[in-house]
């Protein structure tokens, strides 16, 4: 769902069409996680609408800096030749 312009026409439609329920991501940064201000917004629309808003909710802040970490930790880390070989 994208907050906007293009938010007022897709949603009379999608709810005419019979769609009543919309999910947002406050996971999977920089793909689908929406920040605090345009999750508002969906959530006063979805009031307007009577529908209903589902949350993904997960830390996607903090979920992408642990997998940094992780995937620079084992980046980093120097693998035995039988290891690498299956």
């Amino acid at each position: 769902m994208f907050v906007g312009d293009r938010t007022t026409a897709s949603t009379w439609l999608w709810c005419y069409t019979g769609v009543n329920s919309f999910k947002v991501f406050m996971a999977y940064k920089d793909v689908f996680m929406l920040p605090d201000t345009d999750l508002y917004h969906v959530f006063e629309r979805c009031r307007q609408l009577g529908a209903l808003a589902q949350v993904h909710a997960e830390n996607g802040e903090v979920i992408a800096q642990v997998t940094y970490f992780i995937l620079a930790y084992y980046l980093s880390q120097v693998w035995p030749v039988w290891w690498c070989n299956g």
